[in-house]
């Protein structure tokens, strides 16, 4: 008993520590990066590469935000850093990272290489043998995992778009919805809860109900850029059509990990590993645009389940530059 309670007592010391560390760290990477706020607290602690669970990190923030040491932000269900203290001014996000190809700086031959590198992540667990973790950044149980993970060597100000201030949230059963009182729209993005014939975390929907959807009565000239699986590009195609729209492109979204790899994971694809995504995008009436300017691929990387790239929203904002435009949930 009194090990055990030793025991207790050590833990309690070390997670008070972490996470006195842990804010720390927090306080000096919004007041270095400014530019880089809001930011979600998955992805910072993924960023930051801090070896506590994301439960631990959000209840030591909540405290830190019940003190006044920085402020967060709850938007449907992420919560986001927004401030810290005397943040100082905000430099010029840089749009673009050249990342080296080596990885780490210990295996660059390259004298003085000024591309981004970075550091693995090796604990009292970690067997070197086994190589990188595949999951990488989107590891589940990093502070336990066997193989290799990485943290960048230095902070890299990567653009994140600011949640919008202005949107309006409707949770509710989209079957159940009084579709008239939202008006029109110029631009729709749809990622319906698609149903394949596996076991997900979230309630599906077949076809035909999809497909029941009063989309059209939310437009009477635009776009509509609609989120398929790979399985679903038939349906998703016939979809459009049904709802008076016709289908002019579809954008790819090729998925990469931390390291700017292609995403071979595993956890998609029935028979190969699918490492990208489609979005379809469907003309209604004479809806004009400035699409000629965009590309047709989005390289991104994945992150929570279900979450897509915040580079389509940028996207659609760019091609349908007035009307009332779409916001992420």
């Amino acid at each position: 008993m009194a090990l055990a309670r030793r025991h207790d007592v050590a833990a309690e010391v070390g997670t008070s520590e972490a996470s006195a560390m842990a804010l720390a760290q927090v306080v000096a990477f919004g007041r270095n990066h400014p530019e880089l706020l809001p930011i979600d607290l998955s992805s910072l602690l993924r960023r930051l590469a801090l070896p506590i669970p994301l439960d631990n990190f959000q209840r030591t923030l909540a405290d830190a935000a019940r003190d006044g040491a920085i402020e967060l932000q709850a938007f449907d269900q992420w919560t986001f850093l927004t401030h810290v203290g005397s943040l100082a001014p905000a430099t010029p996000t840089r749009r673009f990272v050249h990342y080296c190809p080596s990885t780490t700086r210990a295996a660059c031959r390259e004298l003085g290489c000024a591309k981004a590198h970075f550091v693995p992540i090796t604990t009292r667990k970690t067997n070197v043998a086994l190589g990188d973790c595949k999951y990488l950044d989107q590891c589940h149980r990093p502070e336990s995992c066997a193989y290799i993970h990485y943290r960048p060597e230095a902070p890299q100000p990567l653009p994140l778009p600011t949640p919008p201030t202005s949107a309006t949230a409707v949770v509710g059963d989209v079957t159940a919805l009084d579709w008239h009182s939202l008006g029109k729209f110029d631009a729709i993005i749809m990622d319906p809860p698609w149903e394949i014939n596996m076991k997900l975390s979230y309630a599906t929907l077949p076809d035909a109900a999809i497909q029941g959807l009063p989309i059209a009565s939310l437009q009477d000239a635009g776009w509509l850029f609609l989120w398929v699986t790979t399985g679903k590009l038939v349906a998703g195609r016939r979809l459009l059509r049904h709802w008076g729209y016709t289908v002019v492109d579809d954008i790819v979204w090729v998925k990469v990990d931390q390291l700017q790899r292609v995403a071979a994971q595993g956890r998609t694809g029935h028979w190969l590993n699918h490492s990208h995504e489609h979005c379809l995008v469907g003309q209604k009436g004479l809806a004009v645009s400035a699409a000629r300017a965009e590309c047709d691929v989005i390289v991104a990387a994945a992150r929570e389940s279900s979450r897509k790239p915040d580079e389509l929203y940028g996207l659609v904002e760019r091609c349908v530059r007035a009307g009332t435009l779409p916001h992420p949930r």
